[in-house]
């Protein structure tokens, strides 16, 4: 004789599945934009907002670079897995620009070491602005 599943059974498997889901979300999200400021005050520096993709033939990493105004200010350095980037921003950004109140001096520049998911060759590295 079949048994028939037991239809709570599943529902209830579902929503646990679905449930582990959002929690390994959750986590990954919390561990991205919590893990630490976008700044550096001692070095007077802002950290841009990336994104790295890889497709079968090339590792993609845009960047965020808000106020640099010239290919000429970025600076680029290629590891095999790593992109370290550094661009001059036109006018130096304080606190005040954002209404906080903190008596530090302005950041001068964008500084971030992206770790890139595989090894890339950088002789064939290419940069778009």
């Amino acid at each position: 004789m079949k048994r028939k599943k037991d239809i709570f059974k599943e529902i209830d498997e579902l929503i646990s599945s679905v449930k582990e889901r959002f929690d390994e979300i959750f986590e990954k999200v919390e561990r991205e934009f919590t893990a630490k400021p976008l700044f550096n005050v001692e070095k007077c520096c802002l950290e841009p907002l990336v994104e790295v993709h890889e497709t079968e033939d090339e590792v993609i990493v845009t960047a965020d670079l808000p106020f640099v105004r010239s290919k000429r200010n970025i600076d680029l350095y290629i590891g095999e897995k790593h992109l370290e980037i550094k661009a001059s921003i036109d006018k130096p950004i304080t606190f005040d620009d954002w209404d906080v109140l903190h008596k530090h001096p302005p950041f001068k520049f964008f500084y971030k070491v992206v770790d890139l998911p595989t090894e890339v060759e950088a002789r064939e590295a290419k940069a778009y602005f």
